[in-house]
C-alpha cells in the first residue's frame, strides 16, 4: 500500500509527523473533484481493474504510470504534489527558505539564523542540512562553524552520488564557500557531467545558477585560470531567459575583469551595472553584490 507522510518542523529542529495519506484515495479525490470519471482515465496504459485497485489502496503504480494518470486529470506533477501537501512546504523547501534567509538577512538576525541549526540531526538529510546552514552562516558572519568532518561528509556525499538531482546541486551551491578550490573545480566538472540532462525549465536555471555561483567564488579567490574555464562554459549557456542568473553572471564577469586589471574604469563599470539593475527592483540582489564588491576591493593582488 502506497502512503506518503507529511512532517512539520517544531522547536528544537525536530520534524513531527502530522498526517499520513493513502496515495490512491488521494488521487481518486482529485479525479472526482476535477470532474473526471474512471472511464475518462482508461487507456492502453491502465485498465479499469488496476485503476480501481490503486484508488482503493490495494496496489501501487510505477512512477511513470502515476505521472501519466496525473496528466489525464489535467494537472502537472508539481501541482499534484503541492496539493497533496496541502500547499505546505516540505522539509527541503523549508531548508532552502531558511538558507536564503541566512544569506540575505543572517548578519542582521544572527540569533534567529542560528536557531535553524538542528540540535540532534538523526538522518543524512538533517546532517547535510546542518552543514549547509553552517556553511552559509560562516560565509555571512565570518565566524567558524564548519569542521573538517563536515567538509569530508559533503565531499563523500557528492562524489558517491552517481545521478545528481536538484538536492545535490543545492548542496554544492550552499557549500561552495567552504570547499577548497581544487574540490570546488572537481565538483563543478561533476556537475556539468552529471546534470547534462537538466536542460530546460527551473532545473536548468538551478544548474546555471549553481555553476555561476562556483565561478563567483573562484573569481573572489582570484583563481583566474580555473574561473576562466567555467566562464567560457557559462557564456555559451546563460541567456536573458534565466534573468537572475544572467544578472549575477554579468556582475561576476565584471568583477573578474576588475581583479585582472584593477582600474577605476573597471570599478565604475560594476557600479554602473548595479545602479542599472537596481531600477528593475532587484534591491536585495544589488545589496548582496555591493557587499561582495567591498570584499573584492579589500583583497590584495595575487599572482
Amino acid at each position: 500500500m502506497s502512503r506518503f507522510i507529511y512532517y512539520n518542523r517544531v522547536k528544537g529542529g525536530k520534524y513531527l509527523k502530522i498526517e499520513e495519506i493513502q496515495e490512491g484515495s488521494f488521487y481518486r479525490d482529485k479525479r472526482v473533484a476535477r470532474g473526471f470519471h474512471q472511464v475518462d482515465i482508461l487507456d492502453n496504459t491502465i485498465t479499469a481493474s488496476t485503476l480501481s485497485r490503486f484508488e482503493n489502496g490495494n496496489t501501487q503504480l510505477k512512477a511513470e504510470t502515476l505521472f501519466h494518470l496525473i496528466e489525464k486529470i489535467g494537472m502537472t506533477a508539481s501541482e499534484y504534489d503541492n496539493a497533496r501537501r496541502h500547499y505546505r512546504l516540505n522539509r527541503m523547501d523549508k531548508l532552502y527558505d531558511n538558507l536564503n534567509h541566512i544569506m540575505f538577512l543572517g548578519k542582521e538576525s544572527l540569533a534567529e539564523s542560528e536557531k535553524f541549526i538542528i540540535t540532534s540531526p538523526k538522518d543524512r538529510f538533517e546532517k547535510l542540512s546542518n552543514i549547509l546552514i553552517k556553511a552559509v552562516l560562516e560565509d555571512v558572519t565570518g565566524k567558524s562553524y564548519i569542521s573538517p568532518v563536515d567538509k569530508q561528509l559533503v565531499g563523500d556525499y557528492l562524489f558517491n552520488i552517481e545521478y545528481w538531482s536538484e538536492f545535490e546541486m543545492r548542496v554544492l551551491y550552499y557549500t561552495r564557500f567552504i570547499l577548497d578550490t581544487g574540490d570546488l573545480c572537481d565538483f563543478g566538472e561533476l556537475l556539468i557531467k552529471r546534470t547534462q540532462h537538466f536542460d530546460q525549465g527551473e532545473i536548468k536555471r538551478l544548474f546555471l545558477a549553481t555553476l555561476s555561483s562556483l565561478y563567483g567564488v573562484l573569481v573572489e579567490r582570484q583563481a583566474f585560470r580555473e574561473a576562466s574555464y567555467f566562464r567560457a562554459f557559462l557564456e555559451e549557456k546563460v541567456t536573458q531567459k534565466e534573468l537572475e542568473v544572467f544578472i549575477c553572471f554579468n556582475i561576476e564577469k565584471l568583477a573578474h575583469d576588475y581583479l585582472l586589471d584593477r582600474t577605476k574604469k573597471n570599478l565604475t563599470q560594476i557600479e554602473d551595472y548595479l545602479n542599472k539593475i537596481e531600477t528593475i527592483g532587484v534591491t536585495v540582489l544589488v545589496k548582496f553584490y555591493r557587499e561582495w564588491l567591498k570584499k573584492l576591493e579589500s583583497k590584495p593582488v595575487t599572482n
